[in-house]
């Protein structure tokens, strides 16, 4: 029989909320020291997070600290290959279980793994293809599974379609009966989930290595999808460079202004050059700049509206949007930026651009680049990127 892979997805992971975002403005003579953030409502919130609360474990457990004093299964026998069934995957009635975290070097998962073992040791123990002892070593050099937390799992066998509303939270092979496991066996977890959702995610993965498939008893454990519960996350305000994407894409669209489209082109050109040298040793990420012709490329977009958005009658707002990952209502990563200019001529454009990017950068205050600093008429309309 085949060897399949299937993933657990959790619900609602793609639904887009709107909430509130920083709005920033820049008058027409004011100086970067008049940069402010208003939680305005004007912007949509881009999210990629679960839904908050769910906090159930498959067993009806809710203690997302609870202690792990049952060892169950997770206690190795004394003889590692004996009396094995031919239609036992692993050829062995014991399966080492290592774990690789790469996601997050202060957090232990173990207890978490163990827990979930402990299940199939106990109550989970009438399910399942065949039977096995899973032995839990987490440094194991060759484990014949390595559970390894990963950011996030983009895909997972022939049942990811790349398509639907979820987020995959687990992903691991289905081992029926009469299959052979080919050590070390992947099960691939995403980590920033809490406690609880993280055990349910790993007692789902398991069942899947004893050959239950979705839809299948034990229910819960086994459902194809449920809500979880991310861990809180740092907001974009709060992060030192809260900027997501690896590449700045900026598209000027030039209605509205009395200047030619490549004059204004040249002036945005200028401030994404200026952030390409490290904007004075003040940009340390890692990001890529450039200008796109297409709109639907761009990540950046500057307009010239008849007004602006924001209270000024004349100079610049910028409109950020972004990923609310944990789901608390606030932007944890800015993805994108709307730039509006008004009343200002073409020669003080990429000084405006170039202000205005600061702020998705994470560049204020004592941070500020020097060319946005106490910078007057004269400042703004010389090329300051050189």
């Amino acid at each position: 029989m085949q060897r399949r892979a299937f993933a657990l997805a959790a619900l609602l992971m793609a639904a887009a909320s709107v909430g509130a975002a920083g709005s920033f403005v820049l008058g027409a003579d004011d100086s970067s020291a008049g940069v402010r953030t208003a939680a305005d409502g004007s912007a949509a919130v881009e999210t990629a997070a679960t839904d908050a609360g769910a906090n159930d474990n498959a067993d009806g457990d809710t203690d997302d600290n609870a202690d792990d004093d049952a060892k169950g299964g997770t206690d190795p026998p004394s003889d590692r290959t004996s009396s094995v069934p031919p239609d036992n995957p692993w050829r062995s009635a014991v399966v080492v279980v290592g774990i690789n975290n790469s996601v997050n070097d202060s957090r232990s998962f173990e207890p978490h793994v163990r827990r979930a073992l402990d299940y199939w040791a106990g109550e989970g123990t009438e399910h399942g293809d065949y039977e096995v002892t899973f032995v839990l070593e987490p440094a194991a050099a060759d484990p014949d599974v390595e559970v390894r937390f990963v950011a996030s799992i983009p895909h997972c066998g022939v049942e990811d379609d790349g398509g639907g509303d979820g987020t995959t939270l687990g992903c691991a092979p289905v081992l029926n009966e009469g299959t052979r496991a080919t050590p070390p066996e992947v099960v691939r977890i995403a980590g920033g989930y809490n406690d609880t959702s993280t055990v349910r995610v790993l007692r789902h993965e398991f069942g899947h290595l004893l050959g239950i498939e979705h839809g299948e008893p034990p229910f819960p454990v086994m459902n194809e999808s449920f809500d979880a519960s991310r861990l809180p996350e740092p907001n974009a305000s709060d992060r030192r460079r809260p900027w997501k994407p690896d590449a700045l894409r900026l598209y000027v669209d030039a209605a509205n202004h009395s200047a030619d489209r490549d004059a204004l082109a040249e002036q945005a050109r200028g401030a994404l050059s200026y952030y390409e040298q490290g904007a004075e040793g003040t940009l340390e990420t890692n990001v890529t700049f450039g200008l796109v012709e297409n709109r639907s490329a761009a990540n950046v977009v500057v307009t010239f509206p008849e007004s602006l958005d924001c209270e000024n009658e004349a100079g610049s707002c910028a409109q950020t949007y972004g990923v609310d990952t944990d789901n608390d209502g606030a932007i944890e990563y800015y993805t994108r930026l709307r730039i509006q200019i008004v009343g200002i001529d073409a020669e003080a454009v990429g000084w405006h651009v170039g202000a205005n990017l600061a702020t998705i950068f994470g560049l204020d205050g004592e941070e500020t680049p020097p060319a946005f600093v106490d910078a007057g008429y004269e400042d703004r309309r010389r090329e300051w990127w050189t």
